[in-house]
Order: structure tokens, then sequence, then C-alpha cells
């Protein structure tokens, strides 16, 4: 964990009882995290690290891409790689092209859960999606968005237009999370639909391509202040700009990682049934670590717990008795 970005809370436990809960919980979070096309082969081995060094430090989702969607079969090398950035605290979505609606249904969702097979991964990156009210259209994406959540009620669905869209297509529900801008140009210019000031920042994301250097920071604050909650940013270019990692790649999750800092994390516990108690985090997404302590000067890892929104409950066994006290460090 990013001793950066290192914070804590902690609770006294007597019994199962949660005597005195810390840190306050401030106005909803405005974390910003990285979600970052990640189609590099998996024997892009600096690339892979360097993504998984990210995930420990800021909120991050890696969409991964074999060959226009899953392939037609397991890969070790993908697999490995994939795991990697999921056991730092980050996310995997699988890709899948819709061909704004054209394509066959039954092939998307095939495709979809052939990613579910091959992998173990935390949801489904659903490209060319259609930003229009026609009810065809609607239909084609919230039947997706079931079948899929059907299945796999975990996943994280998100869907990508690249322009703004209609309101429909996330309260439908179509997706969870929607890429509302994808282009080289025209995003210092940009506005927003009016509508997604009525949701989570955490429910749109922002990507850009051919981005100098020199201009991304300005894109970041813009990111900010247009309510994107999931951004990325690359110098990279066509026809392919997702094949690596932007060259200031270490400046913009350094950036992210500054900006992420101040946000609160809170915990509660409650008392579970046979056995167990209900630990409550708030925080931002990412890899946390639950300690315990039994004098608040020794510490020691007991259980680490993948915050995949902005809050996660976990049932835990109360094992280690003799421990008076809880925290959680992320």
């Amino acid at each position: 964990m990013s001793a950066f970005q290192f914070r804590w809370g902690w609770v006294r436990v007597l019994g199962w009882y949660a005597v005195c809960a810390l840190a306050t919980l401030s106005a909803r979070a405005a974390w910003t995290g990285a979600l970052v096309p990640a189609y590099f082969a998996p024997d892009q081995s600096a690339d892979w690290q360097a993504l998984a060094n990210a995930a420990d430090r800021v909120p991050l989702i890696a969409i991964a891409n074999v060959f226009n969607g899953p392939g037609t079969e397991r890969q070790q090398a993908v697999a490995t790689v994939l795991q990697q950035v999921r056991d730092r605290g980050g996310r995997v979505v699988g890709y899948v092209h819709s061909t704004y609606g054209k394509r066959p249904l039954e092939q998307v969702r095939a495709d979809a859960l052939r990613w579910g097979e091959f992998y173990s991964l935390d949801g489904i990156f659903v490209d060319e999606m259609t930003n229009d009210t026609a009810s065809t259209n609607l239909t084609y994406y919230q039947t997706l968005y079931h079948d899929l959540k059907t299945e796999h009620p975990e996943w994280l669905v998100v869907g990508n237009p690249g322009i703004n869209t209609r309101e429909a297509y996330l309260t439908g529900p179509s997706a969870d999370l929607l890429v509302v801008f994808e282009n080289r140009v025209g995003y210092l210019t940009y506005q927003r639909d009016l509508w997604t000031s009525q949701h989570p920042t955490s429910s749109f994301a922002h990507l850009g391509y051919q981005v100098p250097a020199a201009n991304f920071p300005t894109y970041l604050g813009l990111a900010r202040t247009r309510r994107a909650g999931w951004v990325y940013f690359t110098d990279d270019a066509l026809p392919n700009p997702w094949d690596r990692l932007p060259t200031y790649w270490p400046a913009l999750v350094n950036d992210l990682e500054a900006k992420n800092a101040a946000e609160p994390l809170s915990i509660s516990l409650q008392r579970g049934e046979n056995g167990v108690f209900r630990l409550r985090i708030r925080s931002i997404p990412g890899l946390h670590s639950v300690q315990a302590s039994s004098d608040l000067r020794t510490w020691f890892d007991w259980v680490p717990v993948r915050v995949l929104g902005e809050e996660e409950v976990v049932e835990l066994p109360w094992a280690p008795a003799q421990q008076r006290y809880l925290r959680v460090v992320r």
C-alpha cells in the first residue's frame, strides 16, 4: 500500500460492540480513478507491472481485450497479468463490442459470459453503445445488462457510447458506468449533459488519446470539474491508441493519488450472528487491510478487503478474541 496514501481509522471492540467509531465521513466522495483500456499484449510486462503498481495507489479499472473480445480459449499468460492487477486492488472488465446495437445480442452475451468462463474478472465493458432514445436500442442494452447481472450479480457493466448520451441508459439500467467522452480532439470545449449532475461522479468516465504530456494536467483538471469519476488520457495514437501506457503514466498516477489523499475513510462495527460481525468500510475503491491490535502499538494484518464501490460490508469471524482494537488501512 502506498505510504503517501496511508490513511486509517479504528474502533475499539468489547465483546461484540463498537464502543467508539472513527473518522467523520464528509460529503460524498470526490475521488478520481483510472479507467484504462489495457489493449496490450500479455508479454508487455513493463506496462502490466506499472498497471498493477498503480492499482495499489489509486482506484483502477483495467479493460482487458484479447482479440476484440475474450478470444476462443483461455490463455494462461493473459490470466496471469489480469490477476496481477486484481491482486493489487484493481478491477478488470472484459471487452465486448456491440456495433451500436447491430450485432446479434446472443453473440454479445456469449462473448461476455465467455470472459467469465476463461478468467477471473469483475465485469464487462460494452463498446460501441448507442446514445439515442430508440426503444429497440434501449431494450437491447437493458436486456444485455439484465442477462449479465443474472449470471454475475457482482459484475460491473461499463457502457461506451463515447459521447454524451441519454439518462435512460444509466437509469434503465443498461450500465453502471458510462464513458461519455472518447476522442483525440474536442475535450477543451466539451460540454457535459446537465442530467449527469443528478448522479454520482463514479457513474461517468472520460477517455482521451493523442493528448500531449504538456496538456494532460489541464485535461485532468477539466475532468474533475466535469464530474468524471473515472479518467484516462494517453499520448498513444491511432490506429490503436490503447496498446501501451502513456509516457506520462507515472505523473498521471501521482496526480490522481495526490488529489485522492484527503478522501475520508470511515468504518463501523455491528454485531452479527453465529460468531461473526459486520464491518462497514466507506472509502475510495481499492485494496484495504483490516488490522488488529491489543494495545494500539503493535498491529498485525488480519484480512485484506477490496472496496469495489464507495462502501463495502464484510462479515468476519471474531477469531483473535484477545485483540481489542481494529483499524482499516488503505
